[in-house]
């Protein structure tokens, strides 16, 4: 009997951090360090998106979805 893993969708999410901003990988369960200003937050999610073809969600302070990208 063959086992199968439920599709894990390849998605990242950048979110209010008590430091700034996080990126959280949800294929890996990994979060970036928190990124102090949001526009490198967002270049930097977006690059990482695009390059693992990613859909990207931007969260704001109640975790609402403001932004949502698909790159791949």
């Amino acid at each position: 009997m063959k086992l199968e893993h439920p599709q894990v969708d390849n998605r990242l999410q950048l979110f209010p951090h008590s430091k700034g901003w996080a990126i959280f990988d949800e294929k890996t369960y990994r979060f970036s360090d928190s990124i102090e200003d949001f526009a490198q937050a967002l270049q930097i999610a977006k690059k990482i998106a695009v390059a693992n073809e990613a859909t990207l969600l931007v969260r704001d302070q109640e975790g609402e979805v403001i932004l949502k990208t698909v790159y791949g």
